[in-house]
Formats: C-alpha cells, sequence, structure tokens
C-alpha cells in the first residue's frame, strides 16, 4: 500500500471529527427550534431566549456598571425659569441592596444637625457621597420602620420651609447650596414669615428699615430652659420692672404722656407671654399619663403656638399706634449714610416669651416663625430643676418628670440585670428613644447662659439691662453686631 494512503486516511478522520460538533450543534439547534414552534418548551430553548432578551436590553451591562462601578448616576431635570427651560445635570450614586436600586446605600444615617443643615441636605444632597436631594428619597429607600418614621418626620418640618418659599414666590427647585442657603436664611426666614413692618415713608413710618432689610418695631427675647429652670418666675419679673421702669420715664419724661396720663395701662411697651397657656387639655391630660406628645403633635402645638405670639404683638401694636402721637424726628445711623423717619415717641415693643422648648423641632418652628428672636438659656442643673419640679402643686410637668424618673431607674435595672444583650436589644433601645425626646436636647444656635443657681434678682438685672441696651439704638444696628 502506498505512503500516501494512510496520509489520506489520517486527513478523512479529521475531518469526519470536525465536522461532528457542527453537525451535532445544528440537529439539536433545529430541533429546539421545531419544539419553540410546537409550542413545547424546553429548558435549553427557554434559556436562550431570556438571555437574548437580556442581551438586547442591555440590562447585563447596566448592572454590571452599577454593581463594579462607583460612576454615580446622572440625571438631568428640566426647571423652568421665566420663560426659559433650565436643563441642570444632578450626580448621584445608585446602589443596590435588597434586590433593588436605592438612592441611598445600605447603612445610610440621616445628618444629626442644626435645621439649616438638614435644609441643604434636603434641597442639595451630599455630593461627595453621591447623595441626592433627600427631599427625592422615598419610603422604599429607607432600611427599617425607624428610618421610614424619620425621613416622615424631616419631610412635615422641611415642608414648612417649602410652603413659606411658595407662597412667596421664592422657590428654587434646583438650587445651588448658596440659594438654598439663601432661602433658608433671607428668603424664608427673614421675609416669608409675616412680621408687623411696614416700608419707610416720607411722612410717617412704623418701623425702621436699613437696606434692603425690614426688622420687625418689636424685640423678642426667648427665656427658656428645662422644666423647673425658672424661667417663668424670671421673665415674669422681668416683665414688672420694665413696666415699672416704663412708668418712670413716663412721668419724668413730657413728650411720651402728651396729656394721655389715663392711657398708661394701655400704652405699655413691653409684653410677656407664658406659652403654657397655649398647652391643649388633651396634651395635659397625655402629660398626667407620663405621654409624650408625638412629632406631629408637637408641631402642631408650636404653629399654634406661633400664630398667639403673633396676634398678641399685633394687638400690643395696634393699641401702641392709638395712643402715641404722630409727630416725627430723623434718626441718623451711623454705620449708614441714609436717615429713617420714625415716629419719635414710638417705643419699641419689647417681647418676653417664657416657654421650656425641650425638643430641637419645636425651636426650629418657632426660630422660623421669628427669625429676630434672642434666645436666653436659664441653665439650671438637672437635678435642681427635678427638684423644683416635685415642689409645684398641680403643674402639668410634674407627672411627665416622675414618669421620665421611672423610665430611668427601669433602664438601670435592666442594664444591671441583663446578661444577655443581644436577646434583649430592642427594649434597651425603646427605652432610650423614649427617654431621648423627654430629656432637654443640647441648643445648637447662639444664645445667652444665665446660671440657673444665681439668684432670680441678678439674672432679672442681666436680662432688663440686655433689653434696656438694645432699646437705646436703632433695631438693625443692634443687628449687625
Amino acid at each position: 500500500m502506498p505512503d500516501h494512503a494512510d496520509e489520506d486516511s489520517n486527513f478523512d478522520s479529521e475531518d469526519v471529527r470536525k465536522v461532528a460538533p457542527d453537525v451535532i450543534r445544528g440537529v439539536i439547534e433545529e430541533i429546539e427550534k421545531r419544539a419553540m414552534t410546537a409550542g413545547t418548551v424546553t429548558r435549553d430553548g427557554l434559556e436562550a431566549m431570556i438571555n437574548g432578551y437580556l442581551e438586547n436590553s442591555a440590562l447585563y451591562q447596566l448592572v454590571l456598571t452599577l454593581k463594579n462601578s462607583p460612576t454615580p448616576g446622572i440625571q438631568q431635570e428640566e426647571t423652568l425659569t421665566g420663560d426659559a427651560a433650565v436643563t441642570t445635570t444632578s450626580l448621584w450614586g445608585s446602589h443596590i441592596w435588597g434586590g433593588r436600586l436605592h438612592h441611598v446605600p445600605q447603612d445610610f444615617a440621616f445628618p444629626n444637625s442644626c435645621s439649616q443643615i438638614a435644609w441643604q441636605y434636603w434641597m442639595y444632597g451630599d455630593r461627595q457621597k453621591w447623595y441626592p436631594p433627600l427631599r427625592n428619597l422615598s419610603r422604599d429607600d429607607m432600611l427599617s420602620t425607624n428610618m421610614r418614621n424619620r425621613l416622615s418626620d424631616l419631610r412635615n418640618l422641611m415642608q414648612l420651609v417649602e410652603k413659606r418659599a411658595e407662597e412667596q414666590r421664592k422657590w428654587i427647585a434646583n438650587p445651588s447650596i448658596e440659594q438654598a442657603n439663601e432661602m433658608f436664611e433671607q428668603k424664608c426666614c427673614c421675609c416669608c414669615w409675616s412680621h408687623p413692618t411696614s416700608t419707610v415713608s416720607a411722612a410717617s413710618s412704623t418701623s425702621p428699615v436699613e437696606g434692603d432689610h425690614e426688622y420687625p418695631l418689636y424685640q423678642m427675647l426667648v427665656i427658656f430652659g428645662r422644666p423647673g429652670a425658672g424661667k417663668t418666675t424670671i421673665a415674669n419679673q422681668v416683665v414688672e420692672r420694665l413696666l415699672l421702669l416704663q412708668q418712670q420715664q413716663q412721668r419724668t419724661d413730657g413728650h411720651h404722656n402728651n396729656n394721655n396720663n389715663n392711657n398708661n395701662n394701655n400704652n405699655n411697651a413691653v409684653l410677656g407671654l407664658d406659652l403654657d397657656v397655649c398647652v391643649s387639655q388633651e396634651l395635659r391630660d397625655k402629660f398626667s399619663k407620663g405621654l409624650y406628645p408625638t412629632l406631629q403633635e408637637r408641631l402642631t402645638f408650636a404653629t399654634q403656638a406661633c400664630d398667639y405670639v403673633q396676634r398678641e404683638i399685633e394687638t400690643a401694636l395696634e393699641q401702641q399706634q392709638q395712643t402715641q402721637p404722630t409727630t416725627t424726628s430723623q434718626v441718623s445711623d451711623q454705620d449708614s449714610t441714609t436717615n429713617t423717619t420714625v415716629a419719635s415717641s414710638f417705643p419699641m415693643l419689647s417681647v418676653i416669651v417664657s416657654f421650656s422648648f425641650v425638643n430641637t423641632d419645636l425651636r426650629d418652628t418657632y426660630r422660623l416663625k421669628f427669625p429676630y428672636a434672642e434666645w436666653i438659656l436659664i441653665d439650671t442643673p438637672p437635678e435642681e430643676a427635678t427638684q423644683r419640679i416635685q415642689q409645684r402643686q398641680g403643674h402639668f410637668y410634674k407627672a411627665q418628670q416622675q414618669q421620665h424618673e421611672q423610665q430611668q431607674q427601669q433602664q438601670q435595672q435592666q442594664q444591671q440585670q441583663q446578661q444577655h444583650p443581644e436577646t434583649t436589644k430592642g427594649g434597651t433601645d425603646k427605652i432610650d428613644n423614649d427617654n431621648s425626646e423627654w430629656e432637654f436636647a443640647p441648643v445648637t444656635f447662639d444664645h445667652i447662659i444665665l446660671n440657673g443657681n444665681d439668684s432670680i434678682e441678678s439674672n432679672v438685672d442681666q436680662i432688663v439691662q440686655r433689653v434696656l441696651d438694645v432699646k437705646l439704638e436703632p433695631w438693625g444696628r443692634e443687628k449687625k453686631r
């Protein structure tokens, strides 16, 4: 047999082996096609069909990009500015956990800060961490029920600012961080909330104006502190002292009286307000049972208290206008080249407000309504304040103070008896959450601190002197310091 015959035989065998897989694959594909056509679904056919659809939709590539790349997602939003549409591009991350896409990671936590910082996160987000504006988050983005409740609480608080901005047409849908701060500090706080002010005219005036800012025709001091600090007693004596000083001044200064000696009682430039009168009977009943109001109940109370203060101020100013003469004089501000025409015998109204303001949300709501108020903290140690509360008769806060002490004792007992923290962690957390609402929250904004252990007379003297110092100068100059 010739040598080349063996070589030809080997070539034929190799060709058969190469062709065999292709033939088998083709036969299988044909069988699968005929099965699908006949309505018979096979595993291989179904898998191939699904994979084909996924590849055509590019879903594999999208999931792979989101999972393996830290590149933030891109969203374009179109905002109407005047007659023109402005498209802004916002960058934030997309996070996969729980089998779904979310705006924030699984370990996301809300910022623990003041209301202005919360407003910045609400409107602008956190670009360093690729967090979107928090107002874009939904309940599905929150990991736990507690986080969903916190998002709801934050939304309720921030919507108060949004509402005021929209009412005054100062709302910016996609602001920069500077615009967000401007909305909060100037537009929402200084302009959106109604103050008893009016523009200065050449004929008469009821409020000094400096530049583009109007200042209210009253100064407000908020005397606050934990229950039992002694703030109400101090506030009452401050009002009495100021009224006495005013009466003495009216007797010695003829143009203040202007032959209206019989109207002294209606011509007071001092208004004392204790916000305890705004506490409804329903809340008092809850306090007596040791139940603390919910956030929504606190916000409702704060709004009603602000409305009460506003009405009392407007009534007091109207009484002043009815009893004061209309002669005017020029008041020159040394720091400004403009002169302001004000009523020479129109004294600035001093509003002295007293309340505990235990929670941050109460303070934030009130500060939004009255941004020019000056806050004075009567700093009394908790032990001394508790002792004073116990000595009171019939005050609605007494029961909740006792309930708070009972909860603290229960917490200490549980901590001492606890041997397996992992089995009772939920119960301890619940007590901590309950106690946190009863405790006096730290003050994070500018305020004056007076020692609650000092004598009442000493603290009254300091507050009265503060009131008199402000009344000696135009309101705008005082605010520039």
